[in-house]
């Protein structure tokens, strides 16, 4: 019974069964294209990670630091695979500008690593 009423339905409107079902095709195309976007995207981000070798633990401090005490906690614990001490540059705000834009009222700290 319910497939007779439908196949009249869509004998009465074929225009509407078509638009339809073009609708619908294109929305499951669309999620298709999101989902495989997505995990390229993942995929991505993951590999420029490993080719940036970011690292995963970060430590910024001020003042004087012991550099061989630090060689000797990283040989002494085996969970550090490498390390590597960078000194940091810090640049004052109020002296940097982008375009017209003062960095003035920045919180952003900006700097160059050496």
């Amino acid at each position: 019974m319910i497939g007779r009423l439908l196949q009249n339905d869509i004998r009465n409107h074929k225009l509407l069964s078509i638009s339809t079902v073009v609708f619908m095709a294109a929305s499951s195309l669309f999620i298709s294209l999101a989902a495989v976007l997505f995990t390229d995207l993942l995929g991505s981000v993951d590999g420029l990670m490993e080719l940036a070798r970011t690292p995963d633990y970060l430590q910024m401090h001020a003042g004087r630091m012991d550099s061989d005490k630090l060689r000797r906690f990283a040989e002494e614990h085996s969970e550090v695979d490498t390390w590597q001490i960078s000194p940091f540059l810090n640049l004052d705000n109020s002296t940097l500008s982008l375009g017209n834009n003062s960095l003035a009222g920045s919180t952003q700290d900006n700097g160059l690593c050496m």
